[in-house]
């Protein structure tokens, strides 16, 4: 589960990167003649928009996985552990999506 935590961690702060050097960094270049990736590349730019949205709520949801996890662990010390499907579910998972539309 860890693993998991730090590559959302990893691909959240890649794409915010990608995004602000690409995009952020080309509007401020904006002038009367010049036109900008936004102008030539709208769905690009929104694709990796939603793409930065959902790693962060990746970053969320991996943190509430880990925090859920432990108090299992605490809670219950003496359990068989079951399966770790449904954090994989959860941290990556559709549930989380619907906030993006």
């Amino acid at each position: 589960m860890h693993k998991n935590l730090f590559m959302s961690l990893f691909l959240n702060g890649f794409v915010v990167i990608l995004f602000k050097s690409i995009v952020i960094m080309d509007e401020l270049k904006k002038s009367a003649t010049y036109e900008t990736i936004m102008d030539r590349n709208g769905d690009g730019c929104k694709f990796l928009f939603i793409l930065t949205k959902y790693f962060r709520m990746t970053n969320y949801m991996w943190m509430f996985c880990e925090g859920f996890y432990l108090h299992k662990l605490i809670a219950a010390a003496f359990a068989e552990q079951k399966s770790l499907l449904m954090f994989y579910i959860i941290g990556w998972g559709k549930f989380h999506t619907l906030n993006l539309l």
